[in-house]
């Protein structure tokens, strides 16, 4: 009696189509892509409110801060694409610029969370729910490192 083979073998058989890449991580940054531009609205009309109270204002360090936010909000934007890029691609040189990227980020983000001008209430919850979401993207980038590193192994078929 003969065996038939199947057309369709699921098991991986080539080193090079070992998929690598991190769904959580792909998930969470396409998550946090609509939720960093909604941060960037609220912190923009946080400004606005904060420029119509009555009180002695700096103007240069009211300006600067709306430039340094907008200059986050194109950091998050630059990060993010470099770590959906690299996870797709499984590029080790890519994600390691992503890992450093979202030091900075977290860097940026304890400013406004904590140590801008003049921080609100607001401004600290959602300030700690973007560090939450980039100290995450931290640890899953860091898998990511690690599962990129790992030389594949190969596998036996009959």
């Amino acid at each position: 009696m003969s065996q038939t083979k199947s057309t369709f073998d699921a098991r991986v058989t080539d080193e090079n189509s070992i998929v690598r890449s991190s769904i959580p991580l792909q998930s969470l940054c396409h998550i946090h892509r609509p939720i960093v531009f909604l941060w960037f609205v609220a912190e923009i009309l946080i400004f606005v409110w904060k420029g119509l109270i009555p009180m002695p204002t700096n103007w240069t360090i009211y300006g600067f801060e709306i430039f340094a936010l907008c200059l986050t909000l194109t950091l998050e934007y630059i990060r993010l694409e470099i770590i959906i890029y690299a996870n797709l691609t499984e590029h080790l040189f890519y994600i390691i610029i992503g890992f450093l990227f979202t030091f900075l980020s977290i860097g940026t983000f304890l400013y406004w969370t904590f140590f801008q001008w003049f921080v609100l209430k607001l401004d600290l919850i959602i300030g700690c729910t973007q560090l939450g979401f980039c100290v995450f993207e931290l640890i899953l980038v860091f898998t990511a490192v690690l599962s990129f590193c790992k030389k594949p192994t190969k596998q036996k078929t009959n």
